[in-house]
């Protein structure tokens, strides 16, 4: 099994973007996902938050809750309550955060350059 990166794959580990969310997030107290190759969905010990790869990308960066390896509560929901808690830790950090979407919370970062 490969090694496991915290919250977000290997390969969007050098993106700032993505590299500054991940600050926010564990500064607001939570957890990443324990990620292993590159297939949340296969690491059925994934609990907590993380970020989908984004090598190259621009604009707001997606972040997804997970638990058990699953982005849907066992009823078939998402993770409403805590994707709420991850917008309002980005409204409070200065992201501009996307309000209609409900799977994932997407955020962008303050004018000014990230800090990581």
């Amino acid at each position: 099994m490969p090694d496991a990166t915290p919250g977000m794959w290997p390969r969007s580990l050098n993106d700032p973007i993505a590299v500054a969310a991940a600050k926010v997030l564990t500064d607001a107290g939570f957890a990443p996902a324990m990620i292993y190759g590159d297939a949340v969905h296969r690491c059925t010990d994934a609990n907590g938050w993380y970020i989908p790869n984004r090598p190259g990308r621009t604009g707001p960066v997606t972040i997804r809750h997970v638990v058990n390896g699953s982005f849907k509560t066992p009823s078939g929901d998402y993770w409403y309550e805590q994707l709420k808690q991850y917008r309002q830790a980005f409204r409070a950090a200065g992201w501009q955060v996307e309000p209609w979407e409900v799977e994932t919370v997407h955020a962008e970062p303050p004018t000014e350059k990230p800090t990581a």
